[in-house]
């Protein structure tokens, strides 16, 4: 039976096809994805001929526990919210741990923006506040003081992407002498906050403010701009060294950052020889690629594009390695919760 193209009814060539099927068999790797990502799936077991194999990245082996740390180069990020308030995470994207390429180096070129109108606290700010910015330089932040009236706050750092906010980082901190220090590193992130870019940083506590006075806002710094905040009055900053600290990065394109997985035996036929490959980005890319790879002792597929059909010559004998390889372009790094492979 002839194959049509919905938009002129012309025949379907083979990369149309091939391109149809990739599209159509990434939708149950990614719900296979999302299953695991909650709950471990249980195997379809040996002698299948079309299979799907899959790992959801909640610790650093995974679901599963397939991911091969000792052969791993990509970076594990924790993202622990589950103890947040809840007001803290309206409105926010928090993906859980994902694996990352560690593609940049901070430059040590810091910033600080502070309230400098505070002087006493007349009142107490109870819940989550926002503080939002623009970012003038490729940068990550780096520290965070505040003054604060309970033991535990909460606090995660996101970037603007679209019409949304993606967590990249996350702490929690307590507080001492009135004061909580948030302090972070570049491996606490899964993505930069690139020159340009919008990004906020969100905190939950109890916190003392001069409800009387406003500080004069945007702060226009350097590498970066404090914007605006979602309340109003002033809020405690320690005066030696408080407020947002940022240090300027230098991201670099990083193309061999590989998460191995061991495959069960009997996962895949011997003779396997196409393959569709997707991840699950923890947001959109910006660019970033993601490539797939099966491989036995002797053979391999050779690097797929993500979320396409990949034809290679046919093995011998299964496949038991499945790699994945995080792209980086323009210093953007791909943030994936999990990814899987079809293959037959």
């Amino acid at each position: 039976m002839a194959l049509y193209k919905f938009t002129n009814g012309t025949v379907a060539n083979a990369n149309e096809v091939n391109a149809n099927f990739a599209t159509t068999i990434s939708f149950p790797i990614l719900n296979r994805i999302a299953i695991q990502n909650d709950r471990s799936v249980l195997d379809i077991g040996a002698g299948n001929t079309d299979q799907i194999f899959s790992e959801a990245y909640t610790d650093t082996t995974g679901r599963e526990d397939t991911v091969n740390t000792g052969n791993t180069t990509a970076t594990h990020v924790e993202f622990d919210v589950s103890s947040y308030p809840s007001g803290i995470l309206q409105q926010a994207t928090v993906p859980g741990p994902v694996y990352t390429n560690s593609n940049s180096t901070a430059s040590g070129t810091t910033e600080t923006a502070a309230d400098t109108s505070y002087s006493s606290a007349t009142s107490t700010l109870n819940g989550t506040i926002r503080f939002y910015f623009t970012a003038n330089s490729d940068l990550y932040v780096k520290q965070i003081t505040l003054g604060t009236n309970t033991s535990t706050q909460y606090n995660l750092i996101e970037k603007k992407i679209g019409d949304k906010y993606y967590t990249i980082a996350q702490k929690s901190g307590a507080s001492v002498n009135g004061y909580t220090t948030f302090t972070f590193t570049l491996s606490d992130y899964s993505n930069i906050i690139k020159a340009g870019e919008e990004f906020r940083i969100q905190l939950n506590g109890s916190f003392p403010r001069d409800g009387n006075n406003s500080f004069s806002l945007p702060v226009t710094g350097t590498h970066f701009d404090w914007d605006s905040w979602s309340q109003t009055g002033s809020i405690a900053m320690n005066t030696t060294g408080g407020g947002f600290t940022v240090e300027t990065i230098t991201a670099s394109n990083t193309n061999d950052a590989i998460i191995e997985h061991d495959i069960p035996s009997g996962t895949f036929p011997a003779t396997v020889s196409k393959l569709v490959g997707k991840a699950a980005f923890a947001y959109p890319d910006s660019g970033a690629t993601v490539e797939h790879r099966l491989e036995n002792a002797t053979e391999n597929s050779g690097w797929i594009t993500d979320g396409t059909m990949g034809s290679f010559t046919a093995f011998t004998s299964e496949p038991t390695k499945y790699k994945v390889r995080l792209n980086s372009t323009n210093g953007n790094s791909p943030a994936i919760y999990g990814s899987g492979v079809y293959s037959q």
